[in-house]
């Protein structure tokens, strides 16, 4: 019994898929494609594919042009959820020289679509000579008798029995839709599976060859025998390596991968069924428990059947536009995060634009103080207004170059964030057909149990294999660490310390600038040098005073952080204490070693320093130390922050010293009452 192998899928707008591009691909060629203004051309395939383009007779001739024919089906298929191409993909006979393969892809072309209507764009793949195979995709949309696009479907008024037009209850005629052709019937495709398989016997026939292949399952064929899988190339060659492997080493072959191990097992079933019939060993629990493992490695097409709307469609269509590919919960993610640095870029653009405009009048209050004083900003006290409005309207062009990438950011932003869901949406329910038992955990625990998902369901695709349990969800003290509130903390953490690195370099780079603009200054540079040299002054000194906002406001969500872990002590005294040092009190929750207790976690927090040769002022302001004169003052005002918060900590200890003493005399109580 030969291979047999035939699948169809639907290549569809809705899906984020271009019929450019699917054709690109699959005939190796470069096309231009005029939805997206640009050049679709994939890798150069190491074996060049062989093509052909077959056509009904009243078809015009632009058919049998590859890139002219998809391009007319994008325009003409313009619904945002259209199918753009049906796609049949067939195994090819090994047993038949390349050129019968060819003519026997042509007769069945021929005989199934082309005669029915359909152009046929056929492109046969030779790269892994153990599977030769042909990808065939057709039009749907039939053309008129003129050559012009035909319709695919019409609506009919819906007639009573007296072949009057009926009414619904809202008072409206009632109409049905009604496809023009059977392409999309299920019967159609089974008529071509079964169709193909004549038509590969057929051809085995002619050429002499003893073997035939079936359409129809084993089952069905009356055979007691399971059918193996088609390995992809890289198993394919992983076991090919692996029968080397074994005949060198004079060892008994053992598959490698896990389909091979899957066909291994098929295999073995089935030699044994061939020799020991119902003797001896009575297989059936065997052969559930196998055909259980296989229909276990895949998964209902979860994508194919999630329902989108057409803000949904459009936005998978305009994302899978911005990466040039198919739209995954990993490239959505990754899209998102680009879109999201590229707003950063635009917004520190803007930033800058609106720098300069209030230099401009810094340099105008100040000229109209001292004309001379123009040259501070490399501007000329002759052609002071001259000079300034050139730069007034350079900045004014800026704006609006800046105003068209706001919006286009928007829309970007806007598109990408559905896109992101969605995938999320279809990652949850991939991950619930695989792992029921937890698909009750969800996205309201925090982000990153969605990054966790994707890690286990792309582990199953790749490899078959299913956890029986998935030690993260089982772990209580693990699942803490994808909690909302933890989530929050760790963001609070990583924005902190990006925000000290950020004030670090801003402030330096203040420096820099300073005294680069200086030595310019000084040195009686170019008027253009002057502007340029104060201009970066002056952004990098907005990026202090940002940095400096951002640091109050994170300083802000700091303070509601410390103050519900530390419940006991006054919201005065976790205000007072410096930023960075709040910082360190969030590490120590993170890392799961803070007590609850504020004097010890100071206390833990000091011993840290020390480890690294540091002291408690490294955690304060510089500004602040200076102004204390001395280190040893700041080590003081630490001191009595932590004896304020020991203070703290005994009350709430004797509270509860007192609390257990009291429940202790009431149990005593109880049990006395008890006896008496």
């Amino acid at each position: 019994m030969g291979y047999y192998h035939l699948s169809a899928n639907i290549i569809s707008r809705g899906k984020g898929q271009s019929a450019v591009a699917s054709a690109s691909y699959r005939s190796g060629e470069k096309l231009w494609c005029e939805d997206d203004q640009e050049y679709k051309n994939y890798r150069t395939r190491e074996v060049k594919p062989e093509t052909m383009i077959l056509a009904p007779k009243h078809a015009p001739n632009f058919v049998y042009d590859r890139e002219k024919l998809w391009n007319e089906v994008e325009q003409v298929e313009s619904n945002i959820n259209s199918r753009l191409s049906r796609e049949i993909r067939v195994a090819l006979p090994k047993e038949l020289s390349n050129e019968r393969q060819i003519e026997l892809v042509k007769s069945y072309s021929e005989e199934n679509f082309v005669d029915r209507g359909m152009v046929a764009d056929i492109a046969i793949h030779r790269e892994k000579k153990h599977n030769p195979h042909a990808h065939i995709m057709l039009t749907v949309r039939p053309f008129n008798e003129d050559g012009s696009w035909g319709k695919k479907q019409k609506k009919v008024y819906v007639l009573d029995e007296n072949g009057n037009k009926t009414k619904t209850e809202n008072g409206n005629i009632k109409s049905k839709t009604i496809q023009l052709t059977d392409w999309d019937k299920k019967e159609s495709l089974q008529s071509w599976r079964e169709n193909w398989a004549e038509k590969v016997n057929e051809f085995y026939k002619e050429a002499g060859v003893n073997n035939s292949v079936s359409h129809e399952s084993y089952e069905k064929q009356g055979i007691d025998k399971y059918a193996t899988h088609r390995l992809t190339y890289d198993e394919w060659k992983a076991e090919q390596e692996a029968q080397i492997q074994a005949q060198i080493n004079s060892e008994e072959y053992e598959p490698v991968t896990h389909m091979g191990m899957v066909n291994y097992d098929i295999r073995e079933t089935n030699r044994l069924k061939d020799i020991l019939q119902e003797q001896i060993v009575d297989l059936e629990d065997y052969k559930e428990e196998l055909e259980r493992e296989i229909e276990e490695q895949y998964i209902p097409d979860v994508r194919e059947e999630f329902p989108l709307t057409n803000q949904q469609a459009e936005s998978l269509q305009f994302v899978a536009k911005r990466i040039h590919g198919y739209v995954t919960y990993e490239s959505a993610k990754k899209n998102m995060e680009t879109v999201k640095d590229w707003g950063k870029a635009i917004d520190l653009t803007g930033k800058k634009l609106g720098v300069e405009a209030i230099m401009l009048d810094k340099a105008q209050d100040d000229y109209k103080v001292d004309h001379i004083r123009a040259i501070r900003y490399g501007l000329s006290p002759k052609r002071f207004e001259e000079e300034k409005g050139q730069k007034i309207r350079t900045i004014n062009s800026k704006v609006n170059k800046y105003e068209r990438d706001i919006e286009a950011y928007k829309k970007a932003d806007y598109y990408s964030n559905i896109a992101f869901e969605v995938q999320k949406e279809i990652l949850h329910k991939e991950f619930g057909e695989i792992y029921p038992q937890y698909s009750h955990i969800k996205e309201d625990h925090n982000k990153l149990i969605s990054d966790l998902k994707n890690e286990y369901v792309q582990d199953y695709l790749k490899t078959g294999y299913k956890h029986e349990s998935i030690k993260e969800f089982e772990d209580s003290q693990v699942m803490k660490h994808y909690t909302s509130e933890w989530s929050k903390d760790i963001d609070l953490n990583k924005n902190l310390q990006e925000n000290q690195q950020n004030l670090l370099i801003a402030n330096r780079t203040v420096s820099k600038y300073s005294k680069e603009y200086r030595e310019i200054y000084r040195e009686g540079a170019t008027k253009d040098k002057i502007y340029d040299a104060k201009l970066k002054l002056e952004v990098a000194k907005y990026q202090v005073k940002k940095g400096e906002n951002q640091k109050y406001e994170l300083d802000g969500r700091l303070n509601k952080t410390l103050i519900f872990k530390y419940q006991n002590q006054p919201t005065e005294l976790i205000e007072i204490i410096p930023t960075k040092l709040k910082g360190k009190l969030l590490e120590l929750q993170l890392d799961e070693r803070a007590t609850g207790k504020l004097s010890k976690d100071l206390k833990t927090v000091e011993k840290d320093l020390a480890k690294v040769g540091k002291d408690m002022s490294h955690l304060y302001d510089k500004e602040f130390v200076e102004a204390t004169l001395s280190v040893g003052s700041v080590a003081k005002l630490f001191g009595d922050l932590g004896n304020e918060a020991q203070k703290n900590d005994k009350n709430t200890d004797e509270i509860k010293r007192k609390s257990k003493s009291k429940m202790k005399e009431k149990s005593l109580h109880k049990e006395n009452e008890m006896e008496l």
